[in-house]
């Protein structure tokens, strides 16, 4: 028969883990079940019978849900006693401000009394607004349109028309850190290509030349405008009239003693 020989203690490490790890293993389940059922009974408004763990994920959870809800409550009862108050005072609340008419075009607007100014290129428009220098950047919305632009701070909104059309996804914004002005650059939709637009002055001086040929001095007769061909005749007849007829020889030219002699 052959002798079998007895295990080492190489061998039983890894079953003894096992063992080890199965016991952590139920002993957190069992943890876990009772957590859930404290939580349980704590959403059913049921008494505790004190097992669950204090600081468990599930705990944790209800308290953050119970303090927003309770938050949330708070809130509400103080703004409905601001509308008390406020309807008490003949006070009336803000009304929403719109910002586009019926037939759908923009209002330009600037709620916040911020100063502004667009500048205009071949290629792009830049819209600077000075907006405070202690404003923090991330209570700013601006939001670029191919027609306008529009940003909105602490609800205050500033709202402009552009002078032509851009591409709003090609804009960039960018926040000055000194001095708190933010620049919108606006790429134009159809830039002007260089070359093919005369220069203002040639512009200008050829509608010039164009309002002074189009200036009458005074009435036009039409009826000189389309030549009559008797009238013509006519013409023509009494101009020949006027013309003496040429002289016939020497017959007529009375002998002058004076004259000179004539040149051979």
């Amino acid at each position: 028969r052959p002798s079998v020989a007895p295990p080492s203690s190489t061998s039983l490490q890894p079953m003894q883990q096992l063992k080890a790890l199965e016991r952590t293993l139920a002993a957190d389940a069992t943890a876990n079940a009772r957590d859930n059922e404290a939580v349980r009974r704590r959403r059913a408004q049921e008494p505790d019978d004190g097992d669950a763990r204090e600081w468990c994920p599930e705990t944790r959870t209800l308290d953050a849900l119970e303090a927003r809800e309770r938050k949330l409550e708070v809130e509400e009862s103080r703004r409905a006693g601001q509308r008390k108050d406020d309807y008490l005072l003949g006070i009336e609340p803000d009304r929403p401000r719109r910002l586009f008419k019926e037939d759908g075009s923009v209002i330009q607007m600037n709620m916040g009394k911020w100063p502004f100014k667009i500048d205009e290129t071949r290629d792009e428009i830049v819209v600077d607004i000075s907006f405070p220098k202690f404003l923090d950047t991330a209570q700013i919305d601006a939001e670029v349109q191919p027609t306008y632009v529009r940003c909105t701070a602490k609800g205050k909104h500033i709202q402009l028309l552009l002078p032509d059309e851009v591409n709003a996804m090609a804009s960039v914004a960018v926040r000055s850190t000194t001095t708190g002005h933010l620049v919108l650059r606006c790429p134009k939709a159809r830039p002007l290509v260089e070359g093919l637009r005369a220069p203002p002055e040639q512009l200008e001086d050829k509608r010039a030349i164009a309002r002074e040929q189009i200036e009458l001095a005074g009435a036009v007769d039409i009826r000189g405008i389309v030549s009559d061909a008797a009238a013509e005749a006519e013409a023509k007849v009494a101009l020949a009239a006027e013309v003496p007829p040429p002289l016939e020889g020497d017959a007529e030219l009375d002998d002058d003693d004076d004259a000179p002699p004539p040149l051979e």
